[in-house]
């Protein structure tokens, strides 16, 4: 490989994860002002109950790592704290998220959720019919679905977007 090659290598991964981290800020960003717009209340019930299942799963995780009773109780009370509070993020935006699903018609199909477990399969060298069975065993297939309604949505929502920078708010205050 010439110096020129490897430069344009070099040049192209810099790109790629360039775009990458602008694109999960814009995603980021994109939550961030659904959530301030999800004004609605849930049910506590539903709350109390995915939280405490949460946290049976983080207890679960303790024990099998070895850790004291004393350490496990200590750290599941901070731990319900936040996991109820991160929770309720996710649920609201699950519940806005499905709202703008339905209003804009955006559905997965079977060909998409063949079409990521292609890339999956081809990024971590596995058989993708292998990978699929393994997902629909473990229930995975459900979560890779929501994941790609997700991504669909939050595609929609960037090309509809109206996306200032930082800079564009600075030039709006210097204006005032």
């Amino acid at each position: 490989e010439s110096i020129g090659e490897i430069r344009d290598k070099i040049t192209e991964r810099f790109e790629q994860q360039f775009k990458q981290l602008t694109d999960m800020a814009v995603e980021d960003k994109m939550t961030e002002k659904l959530l301030e717009i999800s004004d609605f209340e849930l049910p506590e019930q539903l709350i109390e109950k995915h939280t405490e299942s949460r946290v049976q799963r983080r207890r679960l995780e303790l024990e099998a790592e070895g850790a004291t009773e004393t350490d496990i109780l200590e750290e599941l009370q901070g731990f319900k704290d936040s996991s109820r509070e991160e929770l309720l993020n996710e649920m609201k935006l699950i519940f806005t998220m499905q709202y703008i699903c339905e209003k804009q018609g955006i559905e997965v199909d079977e060909g998409d959720i063949d079409d990521r477990i292609e890339e999956i399969a081809s990024s971590s060298g596995r058989d993708p019919f292998d990978l699929r069975d393994e997902m629909e065993e473990s229930g995975r297939i459900d979560v890779l679905q929501e994941q790609l309604l997700r991504d669909k949505t939050l595609d929609l929502l960037k090309r509809k977007a109206v996306i200032t920078t930082a800079d564009d708010d600075e030039d709006d205050e210097d204006e005032d």
